[in-house]
């Protein structure tokens, strides 16, 4: 799809040089997520214990009603494709710790379980018991809060380039501030677990014949430093892969700067939305330089006097939505011709597909394999009523409707 050589993007684009490719940013950060993940075998190994946990107690029912008597909350599962359920996984075994210890405990040793069951529970715990998990699990549940409530606000409807620019940026800036705490803090949690529970925090390290010239003092680091070594580094492979996967965003977002308030107000930066217009009007030939700039001009008096008239209003606050609902409500669009239009361009931008995904989601789970002969006309009804379900109905009116149509014995 994204492909710039023989891609989809590449194809539309040879098409009409005037398109736009955005990839989705929901996706993008679920990537982002899954390449940080990827960096080291003790992450990863992580990630598979937690999908154990939900595995073991979700296959048998009795499980299930062991767990409950302990924990509130069932066990969530951890996905790929939706990086929102690795942050539920994670979250319930954070805040649920010693109860789901309890749980499997009473599994492993109850002796009217299976062996099946007492042997599964135990491996799980021998996986569970360990410094690793305990600092990952501290380490990952408050940067998957950060990355769920980010791909939260990323899903919203009517999402402007702007406002996702803005929230990844905090993302970047989270990761970058809080690098070194999340790692310590971590292992601080991580050293009380175990001290409680009386888990080692030493491995044995095996040593190797020294070479000529090597010091002892090279044999190897403590299990403590190289978890948080690989903690470090999958923080920094999160930041790095959110550039990464950004960088056509943030390309656009530059281009269309020169649209933003602080900008605009800016008469230091003439110079600056003057070489942006020049840009966006050679791709745009529909639009004209010095005509917006004129406009820009008429603009900034506009909002000086509307400022005078209005001092409690943040207009330095305003997003790009804000600034066009602003001109629409004091009816300037005619005299704002060339940016407006460029204004609706930079406003149109598709920024996330999380909308079109809901639908095909709703979609499959009304017309189901066992409704393969469902007919169009009965699928769009029930799509309908499917988006349709906050609405009050009256099911007596409905049922007497139905009955006058036509005779009927129901």
């Amino acid at each position: 799809m994204a492909g710039h050589i023989s891609g989809v993007q590449k194809r539309i684009l040879d098409m009409n040089p005037k398109a736009m490719f955005v990839p989705c940013n929901n996706h993008s950060l679920n990537l982002a997520g899954m390449h940080a993940v990827g960096v080291g075998t003790k992450s990863v190994t992580f990630f598979g214990t937690v999908e154990k946990v939900y595995s073991f107690f979700s296959s048998s029912t009795h499980r299930c009603d062991i767990l409950k008597k302990h924990v509130p909350i069932r066990v969530k599962r951890s996905c790929n494709t939706r990086w929102s359920s690795t942050h539920e996984a994670v979250c319930v075994l954070a805040e649920h710790t010693e109860k789901i210890i309890d749980a499997l405990e009473a599994l492993r040793d109850g002796p009217e379980e299976t062996s099946e069951t007492r042997g599964d529970a135990g491996s799980i715990l021998v996986c569970i018991m360990t410094y690793v998990f305990f600092s990952f699990l501290h380490f990952w549940n408050p940067v998957l809060t950060e990355v769920n409530d980010t791909q939260i606000y990323l899903q919203q409807e009517g999402l402007a380039l702007d406002q996702c620019v803005q929230k990844l940026k905090a993302l970047t800036l989270f990761c970058h501030e809080k690098r070194d705490s999340l790692v310590s803090k971590a292992t601080e949690k991580a050293l009380q677990v175990c001290k409680a529970y009386c888990i080692p925090k030493e491995r044995r390290v095996g040593r190797r014949k020294k070479m000529d010239g090597e010091n002892s003092c090279d044999a190897g680091l403590t299990l403590i430093q190289e978890t948080s070594r690989e903690q470090l580094k999958a923080i920094d492979q999160l930041q790095a892969e959110i550039k990464k996967l950004t960088t056509q965003m943030n390309t656009l977002h530059h281009r269309f700067a020169f649209l933003q308030i602080q900008t605009l107000l800016d008469t230091k930066k003439d110079d600056f939305i003057k070489k942006q217009i020049q840009h966006t009007c050679a791709q745009y030939t529909e639009l004209n330089a010095a005509s917006m700039l004129t406009e820009i001009t008429r603009l900034r008096h506009h909002i000086i006097l509307y400022k005078e008239v209005n001092p409690d209003e943040q207009v330095a606050n305003w997003s790009a939505l804000d600034l066009l609902r602003w001109v629409y409500k004091w009816k300037l669009q005619e005299s704002l011709t060339n940016f407006v239009v460029t204004l609706r361009i930079f406003l149109t931008i598709t920024v996330s597909t999380a909308s079109c995904e809901r639908s095909f989601s709703k979609l499959k789970l009304i017309k189901t394999y066992q409704r393969s002969t469902m007919s169009q006309e009965r699928l769009s009804n029930l799509a309908i009523l499917s988006i349709e379900r906050d609405f009050n109905v009256d099911f007596n009116s409905v049922v007497e409707k139905f009955v006058l149509i036509k005779s009927r014995q129901i």
